[in-house]
């Protein structure tokens, strides 16, 4: 009888979860440890289980070797080295990486990285990824701000099409 019992007690909570998980959103949240920065826009991360690397969804930060790219894993560093974060799940690149957004105690890291000028934000064939983004990328051009203070600053995309 015992036995019974636990068994319906198990698939309760199984069969909540079918019923209602197609109501709830796609992107999957999961806390982890950034680890290492590797440049503005991507991050390694543990979870407790494994390592990942996470591309920064939205956003194009310059490259290493870039003006500013050095400024950019920097800016990053100084946000969320060593930080126990919460990574919004968007699938994967072409490459295999997760992308994801980054956020530390509720704050978007990176909305923050395009809002401080370390970053852009990333288009699609012309099209922003993340809509929000594109005020915070004017309102840093109009102050100024970081990659921004170079009148001549090169999109990420067109400096590597140059540069490989």
């Amino acid at each position: 009888m015992i036995n019974i019992r636990m068994t319906k007690l198990a698939i309760f909570p199984l069969a909540v979860f079918i019923l209602f998980a197609p109501l709830t959103s796609f992107a999957e949240t999961f806390p982890a440890k950034v680890v290492r920065v590797i440049d503005g826009d991507t991050v390694q991360v543990y979870d407790g289980a494994t390592n990942t690397r996470i591309r920064l969804y939205g956003i194009d930060a310059p490259e290493s070797k870039q003006a500013f790219g050095q400024k950019a894993k920097q800016a990053m560093i100084q946000l969320a080295a060593n930080q126990v974060v919460v990574i919004q799940d968007h699938g994967q690149d072409v490459y295999g990486r997760m992308l994801g957004t980054i956020y530390l105690n509720n704050q978007d890291l990176n909305a923050v990285m395009v809002a401080e000028g370390m970053a852009w934000a990333y288009r699609y064939q012309g099209r922003l990824t993340v809509p929000q983004y594109g005020s915070l990328e004017q309102n840093a051009r109009n102050a100024g701000k970081g990659l921004w203070s170079d009148p001549y600053a090169v999109e990420p995309r067109q400096w590597r099409k140059a540069n490989n």
